[in-house]
């Protein structure tokens, strides 16, 4: 009987032996895959159709590392960019067009018998009535738009002079473009070869429409401004 007691308690020995050795493994295990968790590069949730420069931190300052793979965005590299698109549609001017969004959020301001927009603080379209007189100031690139009264002046603009060109943009809008020289205005530094457009809408009393990189050409020096304002302008589209 004493006999059986001890093998018992032999036996009760091992498999308690038994029963730590595979809890120790079992812990092992569960240490070693902790780490490899640990170990892999933990990536921010991106959305993998935005830039990854565009994702900004809480604080609004700190932007996300690129990951693995991708290098940092380029900044002469603008085709991207010009591709994400932003319409504007206005039922004052009854018009809309598309414009990169890069340009951020057009500012409009009325002023008299003028309509302007702006990126930023950057004039870039005036839309006038051409029933009333330029008033009392200094004149600017917009002032044409009080000539522009019916389409037939858009018609004729071009005659007599030179690198100036018309075309039917997308939505088959007679357009103007003349290029010739003016005052630099965002550097002073004298005279610049730049580019007009002239539209006429028959939709809207601010008829006479002047569109114009003058005030921004050189704020986005990485920017094909040239490609940028064609697509605006092949974007116009009136509104009934």
């Amino acid at each position: 009987m004493k006999l059986n007691k001890e093998k018992q308690t032999i036996i009760m020995i091992i498999v308690v032996v038994i029963a730590m050795a595979l809890f120790a493994v079992l812990v092992k295990q569960s240490i070693n895959s902790n780490k490899v968790v640990k170990q892999t590069p933990r990536v921010n949730p991106v959305n993998q159709n935005q830039n990854l420069d565009d994702s900004v931190e809480e604080n609004g300052e700190e932007k996300n590392t690129p990951l693995k793979g991708e290098e940092e965005k380029d900044n002469n590299d603008t085709e991207k960019d010009l591709e994400k698109k932003i319409e504007f549609s206005d039922e004052t001017l009854k018009l809309s067009f598309l414009y990169p969004s890069f340009l951020g959020k057009i500012k409009i301001e009325k002023k008299e018998n003028s309509y302007f927009l702006m990126f930023g603080k950057d004039l870039f379209f005036v839309a006038i009535n051409p029933n009333y007189e330029a008033p009392p100031r200094g004149s600017f690139f917009g002032d044409v738009g009080f000539d522009i009264d019916n389409k037939k002046y858009i018609e004729d603009y071009c005659e007599n002079k030179e690198n100036c060109t018309s075309f039917l943009n997308d939505n088959k809008i007679l357009i103007v473009k003349h290029n010739f020289m003016d005052f630099d205005f965002t550097t002073e530094e004298g005279e610049k070869l730049f580019s007009h457009y002239y539209l006429y809408n028959p939709n809207t009393e601010y008829a006479g429409i002047v569109i114009s990189p003058i005030r921004i050409e050189n704020k986005y020096k990485d920017v094909d401004i040239d490609k940028l304002f064609n697509s605006i302008i092949n974007s116009i589209n009136f509104l009934n």
